[in-house]
Parts: structure tokens; sequence; C-alpha cells
């Protein structure tokens, strides 16, 4: 599996050409009848600062294989690491251990990456996705111009009680229902507020790669992701959006 996936995705040009394809490619790219794979961090998600390990044993000295317990992993680093926006500019930069020295996330990738190598240091299989925004590429596809900034968003799927669901580190949403060779990821309904979670994405996200971390599916910058997402924009959208 690992020397597949080295073949697969060993640069963004060949992600983008393989984006184009089927999204039956993922069951080639992930080998998801063998979870026990994704307990192993990636390079840019593995753990070796002591103090973080402690502190997760600490916080989490037992595996109860509940979508409790992967809510408290997420209000943990709610509580002990700060949010301050740099608009992307992390992205592909930083690892966990560097992240934790800081106490500091700046955006969907970091939270992302943290969340995804502590619920592994506990024992639970975690895959991170990286997604793009469908109303985005939409509207980029048909005028680039007016498209502005790129939108996406970064999930984990996570192997909890026999099956694959659907976390989102940035809030409390998660989907039990979940397939994971679908692409498109729904805009998930907060059934306390009555209301979507992300209001802008009515149309949700579509899922562009997976991986252990961004280093492991190649995105090491901002500008490799908005690469990656201009080219779905292109292969997926602009039939759609010529309609």
């Amino acid at each position: 599996m690992k020397n597949l996936r080295k073949f697969l995705f060993p640069k963004v040009s060949l992600l983008v050409f393989l984006a184009g394809m089927k999204a039956s490619l993922f069951s080639l790219a992930i080998d998801y009848d063998h979870p026990e794979i994704y307990k192993l961090d990636g390079d840019q998600t593995r753990i070796e600062n002591q103090a973080m390990i402690e502190e997760i044993k600490n916080q989490f000295p037992t595996f109860e294989k509940s979508t409790s317990q992967l809510k408290k992993v997420r209000r943990w680093i709610k509580c002990t690491f700060v949010h301050e926006n740099n608009h992307g500019d992390t992205i592909g930069k930083l690892t966990v251990d560097q992240l934790y020295q800081s106490k500091v996330w700046h955006g969907c990738h970091d939270i992302a990456h943290i969340f995804a190598a502590t619920v592994r240091s506990i024992g639970y299989p975690c895959i991170l996705v990286e997604a793009t925004s469908i109303a985005w590429s939409k509207t980029y596809a048909k005028d680039p111009s007016s498209a502005g900034d790129s939108q996406g968003h970064n999930y984990a799927e996570v192997f909890v009680n026999h099956k694959w669901i659907l976390f989102d580190p940035m809030s409390p949403a998660y989907l039990v229902d979940y397939d994971p060779y679908n692409p498109v990821i729904p805009s998930i309904f907060d059934t306390q507020k009555k209301e979507l979670f992300y209001k802008d994405e009515p149309d949700g996200f579509y899922v562009m790669v997976k991986g252990k971390d961004c280093w492991d599916y190649g995105i090491r910058s901002v500008s490799d992701l908005f690469l990656l997402q201009k080219n779905i924009a292109y292969l997926h959208f602009q039939s759609l959006s010529q309609k």
C-alpha cells in the first residue's frame, strides 16, 4: 500500500490528473478495508514532542471507540490552542509538533492535522480529506476573474465502531451515515441552530484528495493547494458552469 501511494501521489500535477478520474479511484489510493494502516501518522502529523504525548495521555487515558471521545478531542484542541487566522499561509508548512510548540492553529488545515494526530495517538484510524468549495469551483470554471480567493475545507475520516465516519474538526459536526467513496460532502445541518454550519456553502464540498496529511498527498504550500483547486474546477465543473 505504501508503495502504491508513492506511485499515485508523487506530486500535485499527477494529483490533478488522478482527480479527473472517477471517484472509485479512492478505493485504490485509500485502503478502507485495512483501517489499521491509518493509525500511523505521516511525516507532518507524527508526534515526537514528549510534552504533547504526555498531555494527550493524561487527557485521554482510555480508548472509548466513540464519537463522544472524538468531540472531547476537538474541545481539548480548542481549549489548548489559540486561533490566529493567517489566511492559509501555513498550509503545508508546519508539523503538528511545531503547532503544539506554538499552541496556535491558523485555519482548517492546522486544526485537522492536530485532530488527526491526536486521535491516531489514542487508537483511532484517521484519514485527512482535502475538499474544495463546489460553489467556488462553479464560479471559477465560469469566470476565474470573478471567483475571488479559493474556498475549501479539511475534514477527517475516522474509523469508529467498525465504520468510517466523517468528522469536521472545526465544528461539532460529523456524519455517521457517510460514504467515503462519494466525492461530494454535503453542507452539514446544525440540528440545534436549525441552520447549515457553512451558510455560504449550500452545495457542500468536493473531495480532491485524501491521505495521512498534506505532505502525504503532495501539498506543501497554499500555491500547491490553489493549483489543485483550479484544475479540479476545470475538470469537474466547467460543463456545469455553462448550463
